[in-house]
Order: C-alpha cells, then structure tokens, then sequence
C-alpha cells in the first residue's frame, strides 16, 4: 500500500510540474505577443507622429505666407472671376495604410488622429471646391465666405495637430517621437 501512496505521491507532483511548466510557457507566449503588440503600437505612433508633424507644419507655413483673409476677401468682392490658387499636399500615407490598426492604440488617441484627419479630409474638400464651376456662380459674399472657411479650417487643423502630437507625446516614450522629426 504504502508503494502505492508513494507512486501517487509521485504522479501529483509530476502533474503538478506539467501543469506549472504548461502554464508558464504560456504566460510567456502571452508576455511576449503583449510586448510586440505594444512595440507595434510605439512603431505605429512614432509614424503617425511624424506625418501629423509634417501636415501641421504645412498648414503653419500656409498660413504664415498667406495674406491676410480680409485683403483675400476684398480681392474676391472686387474681381468676381477670381479663384484663389491653393494647392493641397497632405500626407496621409501611413494614415490610410495603417486604418486597421489605429484600434490598437489608446481611445484618447484614437479620437484625436481621427479627428485631425477629418479635418484634413474637410480642407481638401473646401480646396477641390474652388475648381468646381459652381463657384463662379455663388455670390461675391458666398465665395468670400467659402475662402474664409478654408482659412478657419487651416487654423483648426494646426491646433488639432499640435494637440494630436501632444496626445502623441503622452502615449508613446518621448525617445520615438524625437527620432520621428529627426533627419534620415
């Protein structure tokens, strides 16, 4: 009897030890898919970064060489064939090749990338309108009112974009963002 106590003593400690290692290998394997996940998601922000910077830079720049809206305004009322002439560059690459994985990233981030490429979105659409004929035939205020709305949408989009990249900032090491800016 005592033999077999012993051999069932052994048996539930080999168990035990199969159960231990089993359950370790997996912790691991678990460990391990969260780090890369979160390495993908570091890699995925570091990128997204870098594009926001560089389509709030451009808006800054826009803005800094434009005339003022008014002087813009009065240019439109008194030439009525007038169109400005703006052309839109935005960078949306890694926006739109990486959609899928933006659910990866934290939700305060989320909503504010999203956000911002919305308005980016609304500014293409506001410049593609000057090329339509229907805006030859609005009125002298109206025209003035969609330039002016461009302006208003050029402002918010850089305010968006410094917000983004600070929300950026608080979500990935401060390391990743820097490197994101820096000359290849």
């Amino acid at each position: 009897m005592e033999i077999f106590y012993e051999r069932a003593s052994w048996a539930a400690l080999l168990a035990a030890i199969v159960f231990t290692a089993y359950f370790i290998k997996h912790l691991v394997e678990a460990l391990g898919r969260r780090r890369e996940a979160a390495r993908k998601a570091e890699r995925l922000i570091c990128a997204l970064y870098a594009e926001i910077a560089a389509n709030t830079q451009d808006l800054e720049e826009f803005l800094a060489v434009s005339p003022p809206i008014e002087r813009v305004r009065q240019a439109i009322k008194e030439n009525g064939a007038l169109r400005p002439h703006i052309t839109s560059a935005c960078h949306r690459i890694v926006y739109e090749s990486h959609i899928g994985e933006l659910a990866d990233l934290p939700r305060p981030v989320i909503l504010k990338v999203v956000a911002f490429y919305c308005q980016i979105e609304r500014l293409v659409a506001l410049i593609d309108g000057f090329e339509r004929a229907s805006f030859e035939r609005i009125s002298d205020e109206g025209r003035g009112q969609v330039v002016e709305e461009l302006w208003r949408t050029v402002e918010r989009g850089v305010r968006l974009g410094h917000q983004v990249m600070h929300g950026l900032e608080v979500h990935a090491p401060l390391e990743l963002t820097r490197d994101a800016l820096k000359p290849a």
